[in-house]
């Protein structure tokens, strides 16, 4: 998914200590401005902005989690996490609200890894 990731979780990631290249980053305000730069590289109050497939797999190289997008029936998105690094690879339980598309469920799921998983 190439959509980059809302100002909110740009911020969360950051804190979390995401610090991969990114060809476009935010502005203390939440204006996008390209740079291809790391959050190391950057002010202090400024942020990356990376894609959300840019941060699914940084969250699945870095913590083993997998995240999986679905639709439902009634066209209903949704997510499921997998801890990749457990023997049994087990679903990671989360009770989630269903989101109206693909991009609003990625980032409902990665917001529930950073604040509920990896928690900086």
């Amino acid at each position: 998914m190439n959509t980059t990731v809302s100002f909110e979780l740009a911020k969360l990631l950051k804190e979390a200590g995401f610090d991969e290249p990114c060809l476009d980053n935010y502005y203390s305000d939440g204006t996008i401005f390209s740079d291809d730069v790391k959050n190391s590289e950057i002010e202090f109050n400024e942020y990356s902005a990376p894609t959300i497939a840019d941060v699914v797999m940084w969250i699945y190289d870095k913590y083993g989690v997998w995240i999986v997008v679905n639709i439902t029936i009634n066209d209903n998105w949704y997510f499921e996490l997998y801890d990749t690094t457990s023997k049994i690879k087990a679903e990671i339980k989360v009770k989630t609200n269903f989101c109206k598309s693909p991009s609003e469920s990625y980032e409902a799921a990665i917001k529930y890894c950073l604040t509920e998983i990896i928690k900086p």
